[in-house]
Order: C-alpha cells, then sequence, then structure tokens
C-alpha cells in the first residue's frame, strides 16, 4: 500500500469544498422561495419544487427540500472537519421539519457520534443524545418500523455500561 500524493489530497478537499458549495448553493435557492410569493420567482428556480396545487402542499415540499439541504450541508461539513457547523445545520434540519425522521436521526446520529468521540464524558450531551436517539425511535415506529435508532440507542446504552437495554435495543433492531 501506498500513501496518496499530495495532488490526490487536494483533491479529495476540493471535492469537499465543491460539495459544500453545491449543497448551499441548493439551500440558498430553496430558502428564497417564499410559498406567498410564487408568482414572483424566476421559472428557473421554480424546477427545484413540485408544482403542487394548494399552498400548505407548496410549503410542505418546501420544507421538505430545505431541511433535505441543510443534511446535505451538514454532511460536507463533518466531512471538512467543522462538527459545530454541522451541528447547527443539523438542528435547524429538525426545526425546518419538526416531524421528518431522517433530520431527527441524523442529529441524534451526530450527537452520539460527538459523545463517543469523548468516551461518554459529555454529561449533559449524553442525555441529550438519548433523548434524540428516543426520539427518532419514536418516529421511525410511527411510520415505517426503522431499525437504525434502536440499534444507536443499544450503542448508547452500552456506552452507558447498561449491558441489559442495549441487549433489548439491539434485540428489537433485529426484529425490525
Amino acid at each position: 500500500l501506498s500513501l496518496p500524493n499530495d495532488s490526490s489530497l487536494e483533491d479529495t478537499v476540493a471535492d469537499v469544498a465543491s460539495a459544500e458549495k453545491l449543497a448551499r448553493d441548493a439551500l440558498h435557492i430553496l430558502s428564497s422561495l417564499d410559498p406567498g410569493t410564487q408568482h414572483n420567482v424566476q421559472p428557473v428556480l421554480i424546477l427545484c419544487i413540485y408544482p403542487w396545487s394548494t399552498p400548505s402542499l407548496h410549503r410542505l415540499s418546501r420544507s421538505y427540500h430545505v431541511c433535505a439541504s441543510r443534511q446535505l450541508v451538514a454532511e460536507a461539513c463533518l466531512r471538512s472537519s467543522r462538527p459545530e457547523d454541522a451541528r447547527v445545520f443539523l438542528t435547524d434540519a429538525v426545526k425546518d421539519l419538526p416531524g421528518n425522521y431522517e433530520a431527527a436521526f441524523a442529529l441524534a446520529a451526530f450527537h452520539l457520534r460527538i459523545m463517543l468521540g469523548n468516551n461518554g464524558n459529555d454529561g449533559n450531551g449524553a442525555k441529550k443524545t438519548r433523548t434524540l436517539l428516543l426520539k427518532a425511535a419514536k418516529m421511525g415506529i410511527d411510520t415505517v418500523a426503522k431499525p437504525d435508532p434502536f440499534a444507536l440507542l443499544g450503542v448508547w446504552y452500552e456506552s452507558q455500561k447498561d449491558a441489559s437495554r442495549a441487549k433489548g435495543c439491539y434485540q428489537k433492531a433485529l426484529a425490525i
């Protein structure tokens, strides 16, 4: 095996920067589309929103796309080693669309990642992580049962030295 040369590392950094710029541009465009002033928006920009017939469906569609764009920007921030920026974008994604499972799960997984990176010594962060994971698990059950939050809850309980609850979460994840 050989180490990558400097030019390939630069390409990777350039790719991450390019991905972040594209995600931020998409977020900016979506954020600028106000459903109340839809008739003032240039037609080119409207192509990224489905042509819903009612304002409430249009707002919901816009919120979903803004939420997804925030998650993309957060992922780019993580790849650029900027976890605090990622946290802001993931938190805003959940605020934009509180009922969105993917946004809630992404924020919960992010908090678990940070907590485990601190060796579980994050006091209030550990409690918040557990709360976010439980919320994502409940949201996952309310739609189509999703095992991922339960698997991560198992990891959380394991990090807190609660083997019996960890085992229960892992079993639940496998049963789904």
